[in-house]
C-alpha cells in the first residue's frame, strides 16, 4: 500500500527564506532547520523557540531527521485544510503556502 504524500512550501513570519513542507499520510512534516546547520544561531533559536512554544500544546509532536533537514512532525486529529494555517495557529506566527 502505497502513502499519501504532498509536497509544498511554507513562507514563516520572521523567517528568510521558505521551508520545505509535506503531508504524508496522517502526519504533517516543516523543515525547520538543514541538518549540517541546525547548531548555527539562528537555527538553535529556531528550534528553541518551537520546543517552548509546543511545552503542552494538546497536539503530540516531535522532530525528526529527513532529507539532511530537521522537520517538526504532527499528526492532527483532523487533517487541516491548510497546511500554513494550521502550523502558523500552532507555533503563534503567520505561515503561508507558497
Amino acid at each position: 500500500m502505497q502513502m499519501h504524500e504532498r509536497q509544498l512550501r511554507l513562507r514563516v513570519e520572521g523567517w528568510r527564506y521558505a521551508h520545505h513542507a509535506m503531508v504524508r499520510g496522517n502526519t504533517l512534516l516543516m523543515e525547520v532547520a538543514r541538518e549540517a546547520c541546525n547548531h548555527c544561531p539562528t537555527c538553535s533559536r529556531r528550534i528553541q523557540a518551537i520546543e517552548s512554544r509546543l511545552q503542552g500544546a494538546g497536539t503530540p509532536w516531535r522532530f525528526v531527521f529527513l532529507n539532511g533537514g530537521q522537520y517538526l512532525a504532527v499528526e492532527p486529529e483532523q487533517m487541516p485544510t491548510s497546511v500554513g494555517d494550521y502550523f502558523g495557529s500552532l507555533l503563534g506566527l503567520r505561515v503561508s503556502e507558497s
